[in-house]
């Protein structure tokens, strides 16, 4: 009897043992998986923020363009103006000095 108990402590120890060495095994895959899966989210989020960068980059540029055409618009319009403004003092520069001398 005495035997019999023993071996069946054995037994339980071993198996015990067993337990514990696969839950170890069991928590070593899970946080491998769990650490494989983090940087897999790591990189998708790394690449959505890049995407993003570079899309808010090119419509900036976008914008930016648009905003030199106009300000080279409304300088250009401003230069014809004062062309035309020049154009017409100087004509009537000539004018008076035209009818200063007769």
């Amino acid at each position: 009897m005495a035997q019999s108990t023993i071996q069946t402590i054995k037994e339980a120890e071993l198996a015990a043992d067993k337990t514990v060495k696969d839950a170890a095994v069991k928590k070593d895959e899970l946080l491998k998986n769990a650490e494989n899966e983090a940087k897999s989210i790591i990189a998708d989020q790394t690449k959505a923020v890049k995407e993003k960068a570079k899309a808010d980059l090119a419509e900036a540029e976008k914008k930016k363009d648009a905003a030199v055409e106009e300000a080279v618009a409304k300088t250009e319009g401003t230069i014809r103006e004062m062309r035309e403004n020049a154009a017409s003092k100087k004509k009537q520069a000539i004018d008076l000095i035209v009818a200063e001398v007769i």
